[in-house]
């Protein structure tokens, strides 16, 4: 009876490793478009939730991400394409500047409505030329600039219909501290900034407005004598 070969019997021979291990199954990730297991959840990589199509922070980020592999780009899904970004804060600023205008319209016609869309313009021009400033000088950002500027035009709409709301109340100053409080909420919230870097910007798109009202509004819009 021969004898059995101790080498060829044991898993840890040299023949033992000699068939390839499977190859792993991959897909592409709908966020950056570089291979994932086709089991995985979580793109390591850019963050992306497979199950719920939400982001993830990662210490990569998906701006700094190399092109993902020739054979997968075709086939990628990237959610920073189009209009997709776009599409919240354009919709958000059309919903509450439209409010504020109807609104109003219906209480005091439509020269007052006309008179605050172009009140609306010139104030967040200057907004956007504020939040320029800050992020050259203080604020920590780099997002990009047709987004931030959405962004921007829908926190200031947003405030205006929370000031306009509160307008009537027995307290003057509640208006305009709840509107600074709106807008600095929401540009933290859509432009992911901290809440100090958000009212340092607040702060000034505030203090800029209280001039344009006291001044260019004043000669623009004179007040009807009584």
């Amino acid at each position: 009876m021969p004898t059995p070969n101790p080498e060829r019997s044991t898993p840890y021979s040299l023949d033992a490793g000699t068939s390839a291990p499977a190859p792993v199954a991959t897909r592409p990730c709908a966020g950056c478009g570089h291979p994932v297991e086709t089991s995985a959840k979580v793109c390591v990589r850019c963050g992306h939730i497979a199950e719920t199509g939400g982001q993830a922070r990662t210490k990569q980020g998906v701006e700094r991400l190399p092109p993902p592999p020739p054979r997968f780009q075709v086939h990628a899904r990237n959610p920073d394409a189009g209009l997709r970004p776009y599409r919240k804060p354009m919709v958000l600023m059309l919903v509450l500047l439209g409010s504020t205008a109807l609104w109003k319209y219906g209480m005091h016609g439509g020269d007052e409505a006309a008179g605050y869309l172009v009140r609306y313009g010139i104030t967040l021009a200057v907004a956007i030329l504020v939040f320029a400033v800050a992020a050259l000088t203080f604020v920590d950002y780099s997002g990009p600039l047709v987004v931030t500027a959405l962004s921007i035009a829908a926190a200031l709409a947003g405030a205006d219909l929370v000031q306009h709301a509160l307008h009537y109340t027995l307290i003057p100053t509640l208006a305009w501290t709840a509107a600074f409080v709106t807008y600095c909420g929401c540009v933290s919230s859509s432009l992911e900034l901290d809440m100090p870097d958000a009212v340092f910007v607040g702060l000034g798109t505030y203090l800029a407005k209280l001039i344009l009202k006291w001044t260019l509004f004043v000669e623009m819009f004179p007040q009807p004598s009584a």
